[in-house]
């Protein structure tokens, strides 16, 4: 009989890094992250960066708020995501950083560290649609 590795996850902590907050920011942000805008979505984590961007391309898409490209010159903006595993198998950290490409302004930056135990066998994945709907979705569309 195969053994199931049981691990649940809830945000433990979450630390806002960089927020939107002066006026010019605002401005700035919602012309790159405007609804219908293309964003280009890229990991530094050398070993899971692939499956991290089509987690975060397939949340991204589903929600249907702005187009996913796969060129970064045809971008708006860029959504970098990034996770710190333990033992490839759970999330410690994940962050989110919206990056203006023209200039390379990052606008709004977080981290959230899940921690915890249940059924949730895919801790990337479940920590990607974490962090598009509980903090990235519903920090654009209070800004937009």
């Amino acid at each position: 009989m195969k053994k199931l590795l049981v691990i649940l996850l809830c945000f433990s902590s979450c630390t806002i890094i960089k927020t939107v907050s002066s006026s010019e920011d605002k401005q700035e942000f919602k012309m790159i992250a405007k609804k219908n805008n293309k964003v280009f979505i890229s990991s530094n984590d050398k070993s899971i960066s692939q499956k991290i961007v089509n987690y975060t391309k397939r949340e991204i898409e589903e929600w249907g708020y702005w187009i996913v490209t796969g060129v970064e010159k045809e971008a708006d903006f860029i959504l970098e995501i990034d996770i710190i595993q333990i033992q490839a198998v759970s999330v410690i950290e994940i962050s989110a950083k919206f990056i203006n490409k023209n200039n390379q302004k990052a606008f709004y930056s977080i981290k959230v560290e899940p921690w915890g135990s249940s059924l949730i066998f895919n801790t990337t994945k479940w920590s990607v649609e974490k962090i598009i709907h509980t903090r990235i979705k519903p920090f654009v569309e209070s800004i937009n």
